[in-house]
């Protein structure tokens, strides 16, 4: 399944890099925005698609295959539609390509509410963990972060549980040695969240797309008056 998902993978990200270098070079600049929404449709159904999914529609989906079919629909128009549409098209493609962060934005915002429902459907156990460690890694700027390891007992198990997320925020990160009461993943084990279920993880999702749509907005409103 691994293989046919890269497989999948491969050939979508195919799509994008030669509807952009067509569309760059033949000045055919409609393949790029269709070949892109060929893309994110793609990626949409795949995730749906894939085993251990439930085949469950979640909210970042609906956005991705909103989002594809918008900028697919456009790059057809623009290449192909009526004279009048490919015109005005023509005329406002500034503004157009600067709605995309905002596209970019309301998918991030939708992820921070899927995180936070699956969250909370998935962590239904109640337990009180205690950190036994503080896992480093040096992130992308070259500032050393951490994410601590929990260690719990579940019918009579010792089980250590932890998560890809790292900071270096101290008042998110707990002493070694420190017990605090978590929410866990009752079959896998390896998500939790403490306190409220909307916790940094969701809340970075949630201003990041702020911040794109936010931008975005105030970039295509420029542009409209700009141009």
């Amino acid at each position: 399944m691994k293989i046919k998902d890269n497989i999948v993978e491969f050939i979508l990200t195919l799509i994008a890099v030669v509807g952009f270098i067509y569309g760059y070079f033949s000045e055919n600049y409609w393949t790029i925005p269709a070949s892109f929404g060929i893309c994110f449709i793609g990626f949409s159904i795949r995730s749906l698609m894939a085993k251990g999914n439930g085949r469950k529609l979640t909210l970042l989906m609906i956005s991705l295959m909103v989002t594809g079919l918008c900028i697919f629909v456009a790059g057809l128009l623009w290449g192909i539609g009526p004279y009048d549409i490919r015109d005005w098209i023509e005329d406002n493609k500034v503004a157009l390509i600067l709605t995309i962060p905002v596209f970019i934005g309301v998918s991030l915002i939708m992820a921070s509410i899927d995180l936070y429902k699956n969250r909370i459907r998935r962590c239904d156990l109640e337990v009180t963990a205690e950190c036994v460690e503080l896992v480093g890694k040096v992130d992308s700027e070259g500032h050393q972060t951490f994410s601590p390891v929990w260690e719990i007992y579940h019918n009579g198990e010792k089980k250590r549980i932890t998560r890809d997320f790292y900071t270096n925020i101290k008042k998110m990160l707990p002493e070694v040695g420190e017990k605090r009461v978590l929410h866990v993943d009752s079959i896998s084990f390896d998500d939790y969240f403490e306190g409220k279920p909307f916790d940094a993880s969701c809340k970075i999702f949630l201003f990041m797309g702020i911040g794109f749509a936010v931008i975005g907005l105030i970039a295509t409103v420029i542009a409209v008056f700009a141009f």
